[in-house]
């Protein structure tokens, strides 16, 4: 849960100036407070609220892509350029990074401990009427989840489509890949 507090108040940090130990308590401080007057309840419509602020951002991305590029055909072209479209690798080596057998046995062991054992979404499945309802909630998940991850994936393409010229390594900016957080650091402006 440490992660919980200290990534929001890594961006509270950066975007306002607070000490980063004042951002952790003053999140913790503020999720606390909602959780016990709101309950469960609250905590459900936190998720909510947040699923849905995660969607607009990620759609924000894919919409000023498809306004810098023209289309979304042209963003689906770039990317095959850059060989980032291989969707029907069937490579059973485990060392491949994106396989259909990574992806299947990898993704399956992720959303098992995700959404099997996973202690915060075993405690919202105790927060429904019944075993039914929990049953119900899960499986309506899988199409929002899809959803997200298919879009999460095509901004990510979109990204990709408007920093495709921008590679240090290639632009001879750093001379191994391990060199990209010395150069962050340093404050080198390389796009």
């Amino acid at each position: 849960m440490g992660i919980v507090l200290y990534a929001p108040a890594l961006a509270l940090e950066a975007l306002t100036g607070i000490n980063q130990v004042t951002a952790i308590l003053s999140v913790g401080l503020v999720c606390t407070f909602y959780s016990t007057i709101g309950g469960m309840k609250a905590v459900l419509m936190t998720d909510v609220f947040q699923s849905l602020l995660m969607f607009a951002a990620v759609f924000s991305v894919i919409i000023c892509a498809v306004v810098d590029k023209g289309s979304l055909s042209e963003i689906w072209r770039i990317a095959e350029e850059g060989h980032r479209t291989d969707l029907l690798n069937f490579d059973p080596d485990p060392t491949v990074r994106h396989s259909w057998f990574t992806l299947i046995i990898g993704g399956g062991v992720t959303f098992l401990s995700l959404y099997a054992v996973n202690q915060t979404q075993v405690q919202r499945y105790l927060t429904v009427k019944d075993l039914k309802t929990a049953q119900k909630a899960l499986w309506l998940n899988w199409p929002i989840l899809t959803a997200l991850s298919l879009s999460t994936s095509f901004s990510g393409l979109a990204i990709y489509s408007r920093y495709v010229k921008c590679d240090p390594y290639d632009a001879k900016y750093i001379n191994s890949f391990d060199q990209v957080s010395q150069l962050l650091s340093n404050n080198q402006t390389i796009f």
